[in-house]
């Protein structure tokens, strides 16, 4: 009989160590994948934040981007092989308009890559400034990061047209194989960054659908 109950509380000890330890485990990968979600959250949209800005200041720095974007629309238009319904805004918007649309791209640029720069930064800086921080001062740095959030989304969700509209003008090339493009990548440039900018949408987009 003791040999018995013995057994019974090795047994019983086991079990609670096997219980501790996968209820420690559990938080522990829990950690490392939110740690992981987060460097590539943070990685995405410093990337894009960067080739945004610099594609803005380029405009910018270039000083006539905006009085040059009207001869530059009419030569693709009329060389360029762009598909018809997006012609046909062009010429409904844009070319009537090129100084507005000048300055409304490289400004939606340089802002769109602020605010993504803007968004690593702080998602960067969170542990370290809620250690350090005063209890009474939290708050304000958790509202501020929802609204350094949610300007990301609308820049991010900016840089999707953005991108998707470059596409348009470049032709919508096939994002397969071909032969006549060997050189040039398969993957338009315009297409790839609206490609990135869109999880940085719909991730917060499908977060909102599932609180309501």
């Amino acid at each position: 009989m003791a040999i018995e109950q013995l057994e019974r509380r090795r047994a019983a000890g086991t079990t609670t160590a096997t219980a501790t330890s996968q209820q420690v485990s559990t938080p522990t990968s829990l950690a490392k994948s939110v740690t992981i979600d987060r460097i590539a959250l943070i990685g995405l949209q410093a990337a894009l934040g960067y080739e945004w800005l610099v594609s803005g200041l380029d405009k910018l720095l270039y000083g006539r981007f905006p009085e040059a974007l009207g001869g530059l629309l009419a030569g693709v238009l009329r060389v360029g092989n762009v598909p018809a319904p997006f012609v046909a805004l062009l010429r409904a918007l844009a070319l009537p308009h090129p100084l507005f649309f000048g300055w409304l791209i490289e400004w939606s640029e340089i802002l769109a890559g602020l605010a993504l720069l803007g968004a690593a930064l702080v998602a960067l800086l969170q542990p370290m400034l809620e250690r350090r921080l005063a209890p009474v001062a939290r708050p304000w740095l958790r509202r501020g990061r929802h609204t350094v959030e949610a300007l990301a989304v609308a820049a991010a969700a900016g840089t999707v047209l953005l991108g998707l509209s470059f596409y348009l003008l470049d032709g919508a090339p096939a994002f397969w194989p071909l032969p006549s493009i060997a050189f040039g990548g398969t993957v338009d440039t315009g297409l790839l960054l609206a490609a990135l900018a869109a999880p940085l949408v719909l991730g917060p987009a499908l977060t909102w659908l599932r609180r309501r």
